[in-house]
């Protein structure tokens, strides 16, 4: 038995293995999956983004790696040398982030393994991101509020408080009346 491994030079290895007169001839191929982050957080006005996240990378949906990503890389990591086809059928490679607060993310992928995560910023209480603005901050924690350009709010409560006030004056008079007759 004879084995010969060849290195292909563009990432992949082939091998020739042979027993007398008959030859089997194999092809390893690696790949790479890049990951990259986006953020849409108005350059991080809210103070929201956090300083890593975790990336978790699948082969086949069972979790083989993951990795911490800071802005310190650029928000981008690569999971390496990775085999193309694992008994003899390609490998579907996924990832997912691990939650955190403040952001709604969006994997894309592309035909090669590369995938980028869009965080979307995430309006406490849900909803548009656009409709919120900040109203209040206090020790670096915002307190958002729906911008809905509505004050029904405020003319029910004017209404009950007028309401409230005339039902005083009117049971006070009744009062005073019973009182004196």
């Amino acid at each position: 038995m004879t084995v010969e491994v060849i290195d292909n030079g563009n990432g992949t290895l082939s091998t020739n293995v042979s027993y007398s007169d008959e030859v089997f001839n194999n092809i390893y191929e690696r790949v790479d999956v890049k990951v990259g982050a986006v953020w849409n957080d108005k350059d991080n006005e809210f103070r929201y983004r956090p300083e890593s996240i975790v990336v978790r990378l699948y082969a086949d949906g069972v979790e083989i790696d993951h990795a911490i990503v800071k802005e310190s890389d650029g928000w981008k990591c690569v999971f390496p040398g990775l085999d193309k086809y694992m008994d003899g059928k390609k490998v579907n490679y996924t990832i997912s982030e691990d939650k955190f607060f403040g952001y709604i993310p969006t994997i894309h992928k592309n035909a090669e393994n590369d995938y980028v995560i869009i965080h979307d910023l995430a309006p406490i209480g849900g909803g548009d991101p656009n409709d919120f603005v900040v109203t209040q901050a206090v020790s670096n924690v915002h307190i958002m509020n729906p911008r809905t350009g509505a004050y029904d709010h405020v003319a029910i409560c004017l209404a009950l408080s007028f309401a409230s006030i005339c039902t005083m004056i009117v049971a006070t008079k009744r009062y005073n009346n019973s009182k004196n007759k």
